[in-house]
């Protein structure tokens, strides 16, 4: 669904009784997306960037990171993040670093970088929707927004309730339908690791379809 699809969508879960301009609907659509987003590591959201050599100096993060969640030099090495206020207390240990967020950078940390590919292994931003484009997860849940973009208008903006002003059926429907785009996401992270849950510190993980 392009944005004016869940422009029609969303006056119909709210029986035409709106009175928005084009304007404003996407400015709710956009804030609907991004509480969407914010929920979790959605897959659909991972992105790699492996286009720095490590190195001692800052390095410029991408511009539509939202977060860090791996970062390893080479293929084999993983480093692992410090607070920004403790980089100096850190500043001569192995394999970790810390993010610079207001000047979009990070700075591997320890008295000897090998120069070796940089993987940034992160969670991003994606980009606003307008009337003529679509949110980047399957149209199948698509939907989900509209009904966001309802109860944003009806006056409940506490996510933790986001469904509580709808009617009952569209309630449901929304909550059935955020769980289904829960599941699908998760089933998707298990089959990416062959169902298993790691363990830390080990190599093997727990195979759920033993359980």
């Amino acid at each position: 669904m392009i944005g004016s699809e869940i422009k029609t969508f969303a006056e119909a879960v709210l029986d035409n009784n709106v009175d928005w301009s084009d304007e404003f609907f996407y400015q709710l659509l956009n804030i609907a997306k991004t509480k969407l987003e914010a929920k979790r590591l959605w897959q659909f959201l991972k992105k790699l960037d492996s286009s720095n050599t490590a190195s001692s100096s800052a390095i410029t993060l991408p511009t539509d990171l939202s977060e860090e969640y791996k970062i390893l030099v080479g293929t084999d090495t993983e480093y692992f993040p410090v607070p920004f206020e403790e980089q100096h207390i850190y500043r001569n240990s192995s394999n970790r670093y810390f993010l610079d967020m207001a000047n979009l950078t990070i700075k591997l940390l320890g008295a000897s970088i090998p120069s070796k590919t940089l993987y940034i292994y992160y969670k991003r931003f994606t980009d606003d929707i307008t009337s003529s484009t679509s949110p980047v997860f399957p149209a199948r849940f698509h939907f989900l927004l509209g009904f966001y973009v309802a109860s944003i208008w009806q006056g409940n903006i506490d996510s933790d309730d986001i469904f509580a002003r709808m009617s009952p059926q569209n309630r449901m429907a929304a909550i059935e339908l955020e769980n289904a785009m829960e599941q699908w996401d998760s089933n998707l992270a298990m089959r990416s690791q062959n169902n298993q849950v790691g363990v830390a510190n080990t190599e093997v993980g727990i195979d759920l379809s033993q359980m």
